[in-house]
């Protein structure tokens, strides 16, 4: 029998209880904590020959977008026509708000979907609009 001390016992249960906090924050992505530019060179306008934007609440984004590391995923992107056509839905500004995000990131993101970074995010880097 494995005898552990009280004071191990506290120590113990005090990490425990620390680790959904800990779990928690590491989920919570942001602008400021991840990487979510696309590389320089599919970061540029978008020149196929039509172009739609949605905007979504929760219920139409979790219908419509594949399952991501967000809940609900805040947008998706669907290239057509060889590139051509790109369009995009994208989550309302409350949902994308609570989740601390604005329309300008998630736009430049899924634009250079549009443009052709592939879904596996090859090449991504932290930075800001101004970048």
């Amino acid at each position: 029998m494995t005898f552990i001390s009280r004071r191990a016992m506290t120590r113990l249960a005090a990490l425990l209880a620390f680790l959904p906090a800990v779990a928690h924050a590491q989920a919570a992505l942001t602008p400021q904590n991840s990487k979510w530019l696309p590389p320089p060179e599919y970061d540029k306008p978008f020149a196929g020959k039509l172009l739609t934007i949605e905007r979504g609440d929760a219920k139409e984004m979790t219908a419509r977008c594949p399952k991501t590391v967000f809940t609900p995923t805040l947008a998706c992107t669907w290239r057509r026509e060889n590139g051509e056509r790109c369009d995009v839905l994208i989550a309302n500004d409350d949902l994308l708000k609570a989740q601390g995000w604005t329309y300008e990131h998630v736009w430049r993101h899924e634009r250079a979907h549009c443009v052709g970074w592939p879904q596996s995010h090859p090449g991504q880097r932290k930075g800001t609009l101004n970048d």
